[in-house]
């Protein structure tokens, strides 16, 4: 990652970046699969917070959530691929790798569909149809088809495996007042508006870095804010505003990743899971997007310490070595 911010940005070096993207979350995906079907033919869950004492964690810090299948009378605990913080994000990293994975590895869009499903998670599903609609608006003809037979997949998992009850059934979520989707969509949204409203004052300047806290405890604690309720609480709309336009265009125009996969970037950071500050996101953007000037700059004038156009030999410049 250090290299990232002064290496030169090109087509060549995004896709070395999304394939070590790829290497990385399939490994993941491969244990997510693994805590599943070890649970399924009557093992434990394992993570590394179940392998470690509990004495060094934060209790809560880890989350853990139940996923019920219909007719399996067993307790199965939703994956999380062993090393994200919760099953939602773990969805969300995978749901992104199955969609650059259709142009640079087709084979493995499987692997990661399978390990979202078993995740439980609804932010992934909604991260992959977002990154499905980027395919329907820029994708090519082959990658139309593979994401339709990707998806087909994903029904044919879920209705056999009885997880497509498990999914419809948190649709309720939205109507149900201390869910998960009520945390992550509305209730953030709503805490804005009584902002607003009972503190007129603010509305410009905000309550300033950790705000978004003393607004938590006043209208209720189970609250996950996302990016830009946490700006306007913590900074005032203006700010707010205008760091979220600032951070769309930086994503949209700063990177050579294709259309859905700027989309899904998108959603992970303003609406599912991209809490302000919160590493998981940021680094992602780190990793796959650059300021528009490194994009810019002459080939001849910029320091390129990754790929040097030429390195000296022992022969030819003794002294320097």
């Amino acid at each position: 990652m250090p290299f990232l911010f002064v290496a030169p940005r090109s087509a060549e070096l995004t896709h070395a970046v999304s394939k070590t993207f790829l290497r990385t979350v399939g490994a993941l995906a491969v244990i997510a699969i693994a805590q599943f079907a070890i649970q399924i033919l009557g093992g434990p869950f394992i993570d590394v917070f179940s392998l470690i004492s509990k004495e060094v964690v934060i209790p809560g810090y880890v989350h853990r959530a139940r996923l019920d299948i219909a007719g399996f009378e067993g307790y199965l605990i939703r994956s999380n691929g062993m090393f994200f913080l919760e099953p939602s994000i773990a969805s969300q990293f995978f749901a992104l790798a199955a969609i650059l994975a259709l142009r640079i590895a087709p084979a493995s869009v499987p692997l990661f569909i399978a390990a979202l499903l078993f995740t439980g998670s609804g932010t992934g599903i909604i991260a992959l149809a977002v990154g499905v609609l980027g395919i329907a608006i820029t994708g090519t003809s082959k990658e139309r088809v593979l994401s339709v037979l990707a998806a087909s997949l994903g029904l044919a998992v879920l209705t056999f495996t009885g997880l497509l009850l498990a999914f419809f059934s948190r649709t309720s979520e939205f109507q149900t007042e201390g869910s998960s989707a009520s945390f992550r969509f509305l209730d953030p949204w709503e805490h804005v508006a009584k902002f607003m409203l009972d503190f007129p004052a603010a509305i410009m300047t905000g309550y300033g870095p950790g705000g978004a806290s003393l607004t938590a405890v006043t209208y209720g604690t189970g609250v996950n804010y996302t990016f830009t309720p946490k700006l306007v609480i913590e900074y005032g709309i203006v700010v707010g505003l205008g760091c979220t336009m600032a951070m769309l265009l930086f994503v949209m125009k700063s990177t050579d990743l294709p259309l859905a996969g700027r989309l899904v970037i998108l959603a992970m950071t303003f609406a599912l899971s991209g809490a302000l500050g919160q590493p998981a996101s940021a680094i992602l953007v780190w990793c796959f997007c650059q300021p528009q000037s490194h994009l810019k700059t002459p080939r001849a004038t910029r320091w390129d310490p990754l790929f040097p156009r030429s390195l000296p030999t022992l022969e030819a410049s003794p002294k320097r070595w």
